[in-house]
């Protein structure tokens, strides 16, 4: 034993001959091999980077409206003889709803027919005497006339008699029968309303800084309905209308999208939360947002990767990446140097690690160090 220790054990006392007769072998050990631990390297938390398609989103308010509803009334006056619907009744385009008193149309159609007749005999009698030289051209012009107008009266009867006939304008759902069979209508009666269930609309405002990122046609979500939300599917739709001016108070543009076949339980002036999508990266490399580390301007990760010579060690190496879309405590990057899907980084206290490119470390499982704490 060297002649200074001497000395400072006899300082000291016996007491403290093993302390530090420790403290001498843990230094001897470290001038030898290193520091315990250190064949190994230091444990990591690691994740996997992964491969996913990314959405970069706005989330608006917006309402729900029916695309096609209207209030069905009749073109012409009447009194109601016939009613072929009830309330909440599915009904196809064209199909007959209400049918009002046409007898006396119906007279004076046949009425028309009838002088009509005549008046075709008349003139093909007056086309005959024509061609013989016994009449004059004025009298085949009148007949040709009286024909023709006969032909248009009997022409307007029949639509007249078609406008007494209520049809469904297009496919859906009618509201409730507001007429009975007997009532006098007009064309300000309203009979019903019928709703087209097949699509809504869904009318929204989209900030002005949102605007040159949407286009007809860009899909959209609606991620909650109503005040306390419905538990449904979640619709997706599209956007089919942009307003080409922007509200001044709001520095906001309208637009208008539709829903095909909506799931049971919407209805016209819902509130709902429109998800919009602005971009869509399809292939993009993920990390964890706490993978990424940044020294000044300079955004890397450290990549965890076997040593050539030994699978059994692992590495450190730095990567240096930019980010871009950020999605629940993940970040897109795009690398600069040798990462990509599947490859492990360090995804925990990069901020904080004492770690140069090179190093050696002990890739753990997050689940593995849990467990080890608990």
């Amino acid at each position: 034993m060297p002649t200074k220790l001497i000395r400072i054990l006899q300082l000291f006392g016996g007491g403290s001959v093993a302390l530090l007769l420790v403290a001498c072998g843990a230094m001897e050990e470290a001038e030898e091999g290193g520091m315990p631990g250190d064949q190994e390297g230091a444990p990591v938390e690691v994740s996997e980077v992964s491969q996913e398609t990314l959405l970069d989103t706005v989330r608006l308010v917006g309402s729900l409206a029916y695309a096609d509803s209207i209030l069905v009334r009749p073109e012409s006056s009447g009194l109601i003889r016939e009613i072929h619907f009830s309330d909440g009744s599915e009904v196809e385009e064209g199909d007959l709803m209400v049918r009002l008193d046409d007898r006396e149309l119906q007279a004076q159609r046949e009425e028309a027919k009838a002088r009509l007749n005549l008046a075709t005999q008349t003139l093909e009698r007056t086309k005959r005497l024509f061609e013989e030289r016994s009449v004059p051209r004025s009298e085949l012009d009148v007949a040709e006339a009286n024909y023709t107008q006969l032909q248009a009266e009997v022409s307007l009867l029949e639509v007249r008699i078609d406008q007494t006939k209520v049809r469904a304008s297009f496919s859906g759902i009618t509201g409730t029968r507001r007429v009975s069979r007997g009532d006098y209508v007009t064309p300000e009666t309203i009979i019903t309303r019928l709703d087209d269930r097949s699509q809504l609309e869904v009318d929204f405002q989209v900030p002005e800084r949102f605007l040159p990122q949407i286009g007809i046609g860009t899909p959209f979500q609606l991620p909650r309905i109503g005040v306390t939300g419905l538990d449904i599917e979640t619709p997706e739709g599209e956007v089919r209308f942009i307003d080409s001016t922007l509200e001044r108070r709001t520095r906001a543009s309208q637009v208008k999208g539709v829903v095909t076949d909506p799931p049971e339980g919407l209805k016209p002036g819902m509130f709902v939360t429109v998800e919009l999508v602005l971009r869509e990266e399809p292939e993009a490399l993920v990390v964890p947002e706490a993978a990424i580390g940044q020294e000044g301007p300079v955004k890397f990760v450290f990549a965890v990767r076997p040593d050539e010579d030994d699978e059994e060690v692992f590495r450190v190496h730095q990567v240096t990446v930019e980010t871009g879309l950020r999605y629940r405590g993940s970040v897109q990057v795009m690398p600069e140097g040798d990462l990509s899907a599947g490859d492990k980084v360090i995804s925990a206290g990069v901020g904080i690690l004492r770690i140069n490119d090179g190093d050696k470390v002990s890739p753990r499982d997050p689940r593995e160090l849990a467990n080890t704490e608990l």
